[in-house]
């Protein structure tokens, strides 16, 4: 998936992290290559494809799970 592929928002989002990490990276080190700044962009796309595709795992939906599908189960009682 291409950074262009992500919605707007996580585009957004990725651009805010990138622009921290490259402020923080800088203040540390007093300098930033070509090749930081394409391995931190590299980076951060690839954590927000892999959290925009990411779906959820069986396992981590018990009962009473928010953002679990109960269309084939009965609803959990309250």
């Amino acid at each position: 998936m291409k950074f262009e592929d992500l919605t707007e928002a996580s585009q957004e989002s990725a651009r805010s992290v990138l622009s921290t990490l490259l402020v923080d990276s800088y203040r540390r080190n007093f300098k930033l290559t070509r090749d930081d700044i394409l391995e931190l962009g590299h980076r951060v796309r690839k954590a927000f494809v892999t959290l925009e595709s990411e779906k959820p795992k069986p396992e981590m939906c018990g009962s009473g799970s928010i953002g679990c599908d109960f269309s084939s189960k009965q609803a959990p009682s309250i």
